[in-house]
Formats: structure tokens, C-alpha cells, sequence
């Protein structure tokens, strides 16, 4: 698994409103580092505000029904 990848899906999904998708591509990204995987890497200043505007838009989306 490619850990930047993953978590540049996972930000996309919920950006799109994609709740359902987003939370498998978070399960295997949790289980990717339990595992010892490495965590994705938020280094650069794009990343880091896409990480940020993600988590707004994750903690702001309306609940499923």
C-alpha cells in the first residue's frame, strides 16, 4: 500500500460527500498502520491544507440516513 495514495483518496472521498467509500479506504489505511505501516507523509504545505480542509469537510457532512 501506497500510504500518501491512500490518504489523497480518502481526502477526495470525503470532499466529494462520499461518506460510505471513505470509511473503507480509512479502515484500510488504520489497519495499514497497526500493522507497522508508515504513516502518509503531510509534510508539504498543498498537503497539509488539503489534510485540513478534509477534515472540516469530514466533521461538517451532513449524517447519512
Amino acid at each position: 500500500m501506497d500510504p500518501n495514495t491512500t490518504l489523497w483518496l480518502l481526502l477526495d472521498l470525503i470532499n466529494q460527500g462520499e461518506r460510505a467509500e471513505a470509511k473503507h479506504v480509512a479502515r484500510d489505511l488504520e489497519r495499514w498502520i497497526v500493522r507497522g505501516g508508515l504513516y502518509p507523509d503531510v509534510s508539504d504545505a498543498q498537503a497539509q491544507r488539503t489534510l485540513i480542509t478534509g477534515l472540516i469537510n469530514a466533521v461538517c457532512m451532513p449524517e447519512e440516513d
